[in-house]
């Protein structure tokens, strides 16, 4: 009887701190929000796998009348944007679409940004936790801002099969 309860107080104490513990994401966007290739919610810093070369990025902003701009920068040794590799000016709508292929298998980070300012669209993510432990439960929360937006794009491209004639 007595090894009985030792291994269900062992099982107990390997299960319970798996099943008392919880987490919890939240993004925010403070002016202009991804529609396309947004951020992971479980993974923010991670890139966003692309099914083309010549992608098309839509956003939502606070005025679609207002025109923005658009860039491109290559992924850095710290996965970081390092050099700018696209820019477009006064966009007028809110999608862009890619006309020169950008290189497979490539990392880009890109962002947004309405033309009147020299603020670039970034994520902001929290996580909020709770751990529960057998005298008293524990929260807190974490913060990460200005998360830039990140692609990758496909390790190949299938050629596209045009209509029968």
């Amino acid at each position: 009887m007595l090894n009985r309860s030792i291994q269900l107080m062992r099982h107990i104490l390997l299960i319970a701190p798996l099943a008392i513990m919880g987490c919890v994401g939240f993004r925010s966007f403070q002016t202009i929000e991804p529609l396309t290739f947004k951020p992971n919610p479980i993974a923010p810093f991670d890139a966003i796998l692309v099914g083309s070369l010549t992608p098309t990025f839509k956003w939502r902003q606070p005025d679609p009348t207002v025109p923005s701009d658009f860039a491109m920068w290559s992924d850095g040794p710290e996965d970081t944007p390092q050099d700018l590799v696209f820019y477009a000016h006064a966009i007028k709508g809110c999608e862009y679409h890619i006309t020169t292929p950008l290189k497979p298998d490539t990392a880009y980070f890109w962002s947004v940004r309405l033309s009147t300012t020299n603020v670039w669209a970034t994520m902001q993510d929290t996580r909020v936790y709770v751990i529960a432990t057998p005298v008293a439960g524990v929260a807190g929360y974490s913060t990460s801002k200005g998360i830039p937006f990140k692609i990758r794009t496909p390790k190949e491209v299938k050629a596209q099969v045009g209509p029968k004639k």
